[in-house]
């Protein structure tokens, strides 16, 4: 299968598996991830990613658990120009290792950002 253009816009959510059209050499892709925290983050999710330049990735955080973001998850991304990561957690309940950041060689733009909820499990009445 050919493509006509070579740039490409995806959005996944909830996957454990990179689809294979992401796969392909030559193109150009744009796109969203989203896992709303009833999956683990895939540590090799994006190894196979070819062309990945700009990438929006959401995260629902539902523990506190250190490896919720791997520290490999954007390693192979090395052509990857812009990523905006988007956390939604309760106060206080996250770090980010900044390995994950560490063989972006050809980041420009660097996003990060925390939408903080009210879990009503915690409130006392």
């Amino acid at each position: 299968y050919r493509f006509r253009h070579n740039e490409v816009e995806f959005e996944l959510e909830n996957c454990a598996v990179l689809p294979e059209i992401l796969r392909r050499a030559n193109i150009n892709y744009a796109g969203t991830i989203r896992f709303d925290g009833t999956l683990p983050v895939p540590a090799r999710f994006l190894h196979n990613a070819v062309g990945l330049q700009r990438l929006r990735f959401e995260l629902v955080v539902n523990s506190s658990s250190a490896d919720i973001l791997p520290a490999q998850l954007f390693h192979n991304q090395s052509a990857l120009k812009e990523l905006v990561l988007v956390l939604s957690c309760e106060l206080n309940e996250i770090t980010v290792s900044s390995q994950i950041f560490y063989r972006l060689y050809g980041l420009q733009v660097l996003s990060v950002s925390a939408n903080i909820y009210d879990n009503p499990k915690n409130k006392t009445a």
